[in-house]
């Protein structure tokens, strides 16, 4: 076998694009020399990451073909013939010992190869937006060691971001190779509704999926959820009765994958169907939109009776982030995107305050230290969404960021680490309009607006230099649950029905204040438990007081970044527009809204609503 061959073989069997002796020697010494560490080039001349995720794509039946015809290898590949590599839920590949110390064997011995030994200097390609914020998101990945725990790495999703649909097409068929058998079926699961351009025509985004699939010779069986939830295309809601509707579609469909193309809301109802139906398939998400970071982590947000609810779901296999499909959604739901990131700069608040009054028993930095690398990329990436369509660099930052934020939640266990006061003041904004049958605001305006006041009350409470004249509530849970019922009782809805006739909303809010008053109680109890030791919390509060200025941005700061990307920073600034007294509302009834502890529960403790800041 020469070279031209050897090379040829390798990219018709798993690359989009031809492979040069040069990258393939680069990448043969490097990964010889050090596998642990260093500048790793992957086939394409692109930098690599993961070295883990480098090694999967070479696997044993691979290296059997282009192998095949290298007499002297043969010995020292009849060794391991036998050998199967590990396929995890089929979101990552792990050697087992003597298959991965075979590869490095046999690239030592390709490395050693006259043919090619092009060049003793490792040269990398100048990388683009897209390889830096996605390499930038393996590497915060390795620095933390997620990938040493093995629980965590099953929840880490394969990353691909497609510039083109030429990619993607690649993408799927290397995708597919790995988790299909020889005549199986993946299940597609679509919204049914067309994609409008943020300029522009309609683009029918399901249609160009569907012949990609065709193209790359990949069987699939169509679900669209609006015609089996007999609702209008497009307009599905992530509700408790659409879950058990969907959750009967998924029973009857068990085929080798189930893929998702469109919204945050029927990413979340397939993946928890599927975790409820416990079927072991791998999970795919399609984004055809930069909204929410559901598209990535193991959690689900469902709509009990107008009171959201965060549960475990299958956890995503892999996320292809498609620029052309990205880039032709509504410049306003990517900018829902970003405001759902701005919670990063201060959910960390509520989690160090919860866990330092021992209200919450964990308290964990990693996920901080993950997003940590994107920090400044998302500040910058605020000026782009002045622009339409977004310039590459504000999408690529966004897929990533986006993406990083709902791993970094699902390594941690729990969404506390991107998800604090800011949403639980969006619950409450949803449920009001759920309950008067109104349409909802995109997620991440609320949690925009709803960063400006946890900012703004961060802000407000960094400057107490004391907390030693603070009168603490007591945990009284009987009292607190009038409270709860006052505060539901006094919201602010539109007239119901004539009284002569059975208000349809009563039953909802009834079974609304039920989930209500479960967490809350939950709550109550640690609080109680809790209530002795808050002396303690009071002497330490100088410390207290560093760290939350250190996890948290200051409102002067974070309100710019609201503004520049065109996200609302007062309540008629959102779509539908928000009236002054239902985000008050929202605010006050916000302890009630979750089990765990937030920036509200703390002010109601100390008896210092006063200190919350609405803009």
């Amino acid at each position: 076998m020469d070279a031209e061959h050897f090379l040829q073989t390798l990219g018709d069997v798993f690359l989009p694009r031809p492979v040069h002796a040069d990258t393939f020697h680069a990448v043969s010494v490097a990964m010889a020399a050090n596998l642990g560490a260093g500048a790793i080039v992957d086939l394409h001349g692109q930098p690599v990451r993961n070295r883990r995720s480098f090694c999967a794509s070479l696997h044993v039946t691979l290296l059997r073909r282009f192998l095949s015809g290298i007499p002297a290898l043969d010995p020292l590949f009849s060794h391991g013939r036998n050998q199967e590599i590990k396929l995890l839920h089929c979101r990552r590949f792990f050697f087992e010992e003597q298959s991965f110390s075979l590869f490095i064997s046999l690239v030592a011995l390709l490395s050693g190869c006259p043919w090619l030994q092009c060049s003793s200097t490792l040269q990398v390609k100048d990388a683009n937006a897209v390889n830096r914020w996605f390499g930038t998101l393996q590497q915060a990945l390795d620095k933390e060691g997620i990938f040493k725990d093995r629980e965590k790495a099953l929840l880490v999703p394969v990353q691909h971001y497609a510039e083109s649909l030429g990619e993607l097409r690649a993408a799927l068929l290397n995708w597919s190779r790995t988790c299909m058998s020889a005549n199986g079926r993946i299940h597609v699961y679509v919204d049914g509704a067309a994609k409008k351009c943020s300029e522009g025509p309609t683009r029918d985004i399901d249609r160009e999926f569907r012949g990609l699939l065709g193209e790359a010779g990949i069987s699939c069986n169509w679900i669209d959820l609006s015609a089996a939830l007999s609702v209008i295309p497009g307009d599905i809601h992530a509700s408790h009765d659409c879950l058990e509707r969907v959750r009967g579609a998924v029973r009857e469909r068990k085929g080798d994958a189930a893929v998702v193309l469109g919204s945050g809301s029927i990413t979340d109802l397939v993946k928890h169907a599927l975790r409820m139906e416990d079927i072991a398939v791998p999970f795919v998400s399609i984004p055809t939109a930069l909204t929410v970071t559901a598209f990535t982590s193991a959690f689900a947000v469902i709509d009990f009776h107008g009171a959201k609810r965060t549960l475990p779901s299958r956890p995503v296999s892999a996320a292809f982030w498609v620029k052309p499909f990205l880039e032709c959604a509504p410049i306003r739901m990517s900018r829902a995107g970003y405001g759902d990131l701005l919670a990063r700069f201060v959910a960390y608040g509520d989690w160090l305050l919860g866990y330092r009054l021992e209200v919450m028993e964990r308290y964990d930095e990693s996920a901080f230290r993950l997003m940590e690398p994107f920090a400044e990329g998302i500040r910058r990436a605020a000026d782009g969404f002045a622009d339409c369509p977004l310039p590459p660099e504000t999408t690529a930052c966004t897929a990533a960021a986006l993406a990083m934020a709902g791993i970094s939640m699902s390594t941690a266990g729990e969404t506390t680490p991107l998800s604090g006061f800011e949403h639980v003041i969006s619950h409450g904004l949803d449920f009001l309009r759920l309950a008067s049958g109104r349409d909802l605001v995109f997620h991440g305006e609320q949690v925009a607006l709803g960063s400006l006041v946890s900012a703004r009350t961060i802000d407000r409470l960094l400057g107490l230099d004391s907390l030693r004249d603070i009168a603490w509530r007591d945990a009284d849970v009987g009292r607190s649950l009038a409270v709860l019922g006052g505060r539901m009782a006094g919201a602010p809805l539109p007239p119901g029905e004539d009284s002569s006739f059975k208000d349809p909303r009563r039953e909802k809010l009834e079974a609304a204040r039920a989930e209500f008053s479960s967490e809350y109680r939950q709550k109550c109890a640690r609080w109680a438990a809790a209530r002795s030791r808050i002396a303690s919390f009071a002497e330490s509060w100088v410390d207290v007081r560093r760290e939350l200025a250190r996890l948290t941005l200051r409102a002067g700061e974070l309100e710019p970044l609201v503004k520049k990307a065109g996200l609302p920073c007062r309540p008629e600034d959102t779509n539908p527009p928000t009236a002054e007294d239902e985000l008050r509302w929202a605010v006050s009834f916000s302890p009630f809204i979750r089990s765990r502890m937030n920036l509200a529960d703390l002010m109601f403790w100390m008896g210092r609503e006063d200190l919350v800041v609405l803009p």
